[in-house]
């Protein structure tokens, strides 16, 4: 059995290392639970900046709980920067030449379309 956790790099060392020994916990109750199960790993996948500290709790719960842990380091993903629009930049759904949809608009051809399909009530036709 493979208990999977990932320490996250917006977490505190503190948060990271209570998931990690919430999947140390996991992995003991699924081995203890089932007589089957030969050993239960907790892998933990280490997405913090600063890896120095492989937060010193983990190791001796693991042995304790009778888990094998395994620490894997990942690289740290980007930081995603919000999206603000650049000065006299139009949004997509403004930008000149286009109309702001409001999802009621149809074309002429689509009402002519949904006309023929639908018997329910229609519009008079226009007069000149």
């Amino acid at each position: 059995m493979i208990e999977l956790k990932v320490l996250y790099p917006h977490k505190s060392d503190k948060d990271n290392e209570l998931w990690g020994l919430d999947g140390i916990e996991q992995a003991r109750r699924y081995k203890n639970t089932n007589p089957d199960t030969d050993e239960a790993f907790a892998c933990v996948y280490d997405a913090r900046p600063n890896k120095a500290n492989m937060l010193p709790l983990l190791g001796p719960q693991a042995l304790a709980d009778k888990v094998v842990l395994k620490h894997h380091l990942m690289d740290t993903p980007p930081t995603k920067r919000p999206k603000t629009p650049k000065a006299g930049a139009s949004s997509p759904a403004t930008a000149p030449g286009r109309r702001r949809s409001t999802g009621a608009q149809t074309t002429g051809a689509k009402r002519a379309t949904a006309a023929k399909k639908s018997p329910g009530r229609r519009s008079p036709p226009k007069t000149a």
